[in-house]
């Protein structure tokens, strides 16, 4: 995970450009850097059966912007968590495939 959360100033920034984000999770599912592991642990726990990756705006709000595309990713319990990471990250290339960038902005 990135950990950062864009402020609004810096946002203004960027009024007439998109600004996109990856996140391993659902709408209102999983927010943050450990999306992914915080999924898996609740299918252990029997809470849910998938879990899921959309693109959104980004905002000054934790992984709430407006979702552009999503895709639901079951999970299989009987996968170990290494191999439910690859699993999981097989769909992300697929998706992020559909969005090529002009740019970007490293924060690393």
């Amino acid at each position: 995970g990135w950990d950062h959360i864009l402020t609004k100033s810096f946002l203004n920034n960027f009024v007439r450009t998109k600004i996109i984000n990856l996140h391993p999770a659902l709408i209102n599912t999983f927010p943050g850097n450990s999306a992914i592991k915080d999924a898996w642990e609740a299918a252990q726990e029997g809470k849910v059966d998938s879990t899921g990756i959309m693109v959104h705006e980004v905002t000054d709000v934790l992984d709430v912007g407006n979702v552009i595309e999503h895709r639901v990713v079951p999970i299989n319990k009987n996968l170990t968590f290494p191999s439910f990471i690859f699993f999981f990250n097989c769909i992300i290339l697929s998706l992020a495939k559909k969005f090529p960038t002009s740019g970007y902005i490293s924060f690393r």
